[in-house]
């Protein structure tokens, strides 16, 4: 298997971080004539695949934004906080793991069975009698939704969880959820 050169602008994009792999491509016409031979697929996150032929771009769907690469970095960093936290904090059914997660708009909130790989309880700021409180992914929000949550939970039969902060810090808003669900009697 032969390497095809890089292009410049190909070698600018593998430079920035994106994978390429050598795959075969068939060039044979309908009588057989002609060899195979091989391209280069320059695999884009979040984009469509390209491919290269030898000596040129075939295609390429690519909008550069300023920053782009450090939005990608941040991801990585938070999915590998994620993972870390997740290696060591395993809900089972006396004890689920009460997940939680904020967005620029909401908050959602589960308690995970994870040897059952169920949900045991879930409740969000999306939900129909919260959302006519209009609560906000802030601190007066995320202390609404811990009360809330430790109302359902405790009707659900759920007293004792341990707390998954999914990647974030336990400050801000994770903190106050958390204050909230405790001062409401649920064990962590």
């Amino acid at each position: 298997m032969s390497c095809i050169p890089q292009t410049p602008i190909a070698s600018r994009y593998l430079d920035s971080g994106w994978t390429s792999f050598v795959t075969p491509i068939d060039t044979t016409n309908a009588i057989g004539i002609g060899e195979p031979t091989h391209a280069e697929v320059l695999v884009v996150p979040g984009m469509a695949t390209t491919t290269q032929e030898p000596g040129r771009i075939v295609q390429i769907q690519i909008e550069e934004t300023a920053g782009s690469s450090a939005n990608l970095k941040k991801a990585d960093l938070l999915q590998k906080r994620r993972w870390r936290i997740r290696k060591k904090v395993v809900g089972t059914a006396a004890r689920p793991r009460l997940s939680v997660k904020f967005s620029t708009k909401h908050i959602y909130a589960q308690a995970i069975d994870d040897a059952a790989g169920s949900t045991l309880v879930f409740i969000s700021s999306l939900d129909p009698a919260l959302r006519k409180e209009g609560l906000k992914a802030n601190l007066a929000g995320a202390k609404r939704l811990g009360e809330a949550f430790v109302a359902k939970a405790k009707s659900a039969g759920v007293s004792a969880v341990v707390f998954d902060r999914s990647g974030a810090r336990y400050h801000g808003k994770v903190k106050s959820f958390a204050e909230a669900a405790r001062e409401g009697g649920l064990v962590f």
